[in-house]
């Protein structure tokens, strides 16, 4: 039985079976009793060797996983506002109503697609 690090994920399993975890995959019994305590997002991997990231690496990590989190949230809201029905129907409607204001000042309509771009382009600002 052995103890094994995933090189990617740095993902730590205790006592498994060695044989069931390739070693081009998985680290077989790294040290990592220096740092055990510390949360595994914060190790370096370098071949076999797993060392502690310095004080500036974790500010990277963690500024990355802000700027992931923000993403991510821009991208769900985005797809929540422009997929709900209602939400859809809104648009519709909006989008009628400005194309008539449009017309009577001799302006072009708007499309869906140009009003969709509009709000995604506004819940970035935010």
């Amino acid at each position: 039985m052995a103890n094994v690090l995933h090189r990617i994920t740095k993902r730590y399993e205790v006592s498994v079976n060695t044989p069931d975890f390739p070693v081009s995959i998985w680290i077989i019994n790294p040290d990592v009793s220096a740092f055990r305590a510390v949360l595994s997002k914060y190790w370096n991997i370098n071949g076999d060797i797993v060392t502690e990231m310095s004080a500036a690496e974790k500010t990277v990590v963690d500024t990355d996983e802000v700027l992931l989190e923000a993403t991510t949230q821009r991208s769900f809201e985005k797809g929540r506002f422009l997929n709900e029905r209602g939400l859809s129907a809104l648009v519709d409607v909006f989008i009628e109503e400005f194309n008539r204001l449009r017309q009577q000042h001799g302006l072009n309509p708007r499309t869906r697609a140009q009003l969709k771009t509009a709000i995604e382009t506004r819940i970035d600002e935010i």
